[in-house]
């Protein structure tokens, strides 16, 4: 301490009068208070934070994931551990940028989940339940806009094409016939090709009966693809090879229900066979499951099939370059498209209260949506199902359920607002304080 400032002090000392006599006990208790609001302070601070970091992952999804390397298109490169009910209902945007699936609910409505957990609401008009496709890398979706629209959007460009002369066969302003020439019904699983560019899907052409197929592009680029069906049976539409050939599943129950025969059918997109692979069902194998029976693997290597027996199902995934049994599959009940997190597939779909809606095979939780959703069935692209689980709000509570996991904001916003309360009481406690001499 330098001269001059110890002769400043000593007269600032001297001026106070001799009357004044310090109260050691009052000192004490105000430094308490100070530090009891300081530490509120600190505390409340700290809360809200957190609070605005982990809303901010869901408002701002893409500003947490990696860019791509120049000239390399934006991709999905992860899946949401956790899908929590937004607190506000938001339409999805024209361009919203790679997404990482589709989640169906209990009441018909459709909503689309970002690689973080976003959660927007997909407009359909009266076209509920119709076909929904979701492009590998998360880019591209393919739905009924409404019954007379069928439309493939690039979440990454907001460009949108509605393809030609498609609808779901139902009347409009009073037409003698069923609007459009190709007619997709509900209940009916949609592959996107590996382009990302045409959707393949069962339907109708009024003008041949023997079509079964169609491949959905935009504009005029809609085209019908007969079955390469066995006469008196119908093959359905399993998926797209990585070269872009179209696969369809054939096969034949006996009269106790079990299937006879099944036979893997890959076919050019004019419908030309290119060879067939005979499956060997083992003995115990249900009938089909319909046009949800089959789905090939993104690598073109194996197919995932499933079979009902009586009140069960079961799948099981063979190889396509022999038709033998690769392994048996778990499967839930409900009947949803199968989905594909590398090699492995993934059927996804909430059962009863469980509020997992995607497993990993060995039965642990992959996804888990909240309950308030009433998830039902997920579609999923294979790009986030093969990457890693993203999200702050994700790594935090994992797979853990329960009330307070899925109120975790309301539960932070309720101890920011007691934290505050108790701020303002200690705070009117200081001005209530009468000083003594």
């Amino acid at each position: 301490m330098t001269h001059d400032l110890r002769e400043r002090l000593d007269e600032l000392v001297a001026d106070v009068p001799a009357y004044v006599v310090p109260d050691a006990r009052a000192a004490w208790s105000a430094g308490a208070r100070r530090r009891t609001r300081h530490r509120i302070g600190v505390v409340a601070g700290a809360l809200a934070i957190l609070a605005l970091v982990a809303s901010a992952v869901s408002w701002l999804p893409r500003t947490l994931d990696p860019a791509p390397a120049d000239g390399e298109r934006p991709g999905v490169r992860g899946y949401p551990a956790r899908v929590d009910e937004p607190w506000l209902d938001r339409e999805l945007p024209d361009r919203p940028g790679p997404v990482a699936g589709i989640l169906e609910t209990d009441d018909g409505s459709v909503r689309v989940v970002s690689a973080t957990g976003r959660v927007w609401t997909l407009d359909q008009g009266e076209a509920i339940g119709f076909p929904l496709a979701v492009s590998a890398d998360g880019t591209k979706l393919g739905y009924f806009e409404q019954i007379d629209r069928f439309v493939l959007r690039d979440l990454v460009t907001g460009r949108a094409e509605v393809a030609a002369d498609v609808g779901d066969g139902s009347y409009i302003d009073g037409e003698t016939e069923p609007w459009g020439r190709y007619w997709v019904s509900q209940q009916m699983p949609a592959y996107m090709s590996p382009a990302g560019d045409r959707v393949f899907v069962s339907g109708i052409d009024r003008d041949d009966e023997d079509v079964r197929g169609l491949l959905i592009g935009g504009g005029d680029s809609t085209r019908p693809v007969r079955s390469p069906n066995t006469p008196g049976q119908t093959a359905f539409p399993a998926g797209w090879t990585p070269g872009g050939d179209l696969v369809w599943v054939d096969g034949n129950a006996d009269d106790r229900g079990s299937a006879r025969w099944a036979t893997v059918v890959i076919t050019t997109v004019r419908g030309e066979e290119v060879r067939r692979v005979d499956l060997d069902l083992p003995g115990t194998t249900g009938a089909l499951s319909g046009q949800w029976s089959g789905s090939v693997s993104p690598d073109g290597r194996t197919i995932a099939l499933r079979t009902e027996r009586f009140a069960d199902r079961s799948a099981t995934l063979f190889s396509l370059e022999s038709g033998s049994v690769v392994r048996e599959l778990p499967t839930p009940d409900d009947l949803c498209p199968i989905s594909w997190s590398g090699s492995d597939p993934v059927t996804s779909s909430a059962q009863g209260d469980d509020d997992v809606v995607v497993r990993h095979n060995d039965g642990s939780p992959m996804i888990v949506a909240d309950p308030a959703l009433a998830a039902s069935c997920g579609i999923w692209a294979t790009d986030a199902l093969s990457g890693e689980p993203r999200g702050m709000v994700g790594r935090l509570l994992g797979a853990r359920q329960g009330w307070v996991a899925w109120h975790w904001q309301e539960v932070t916003l309720g101890t920011l607002a007691l934290a505050g309360a108790a701020l303002l009481v200690v705070r009117r406690r200081r001005t209530r304080l009468v000083p003594t001499s």
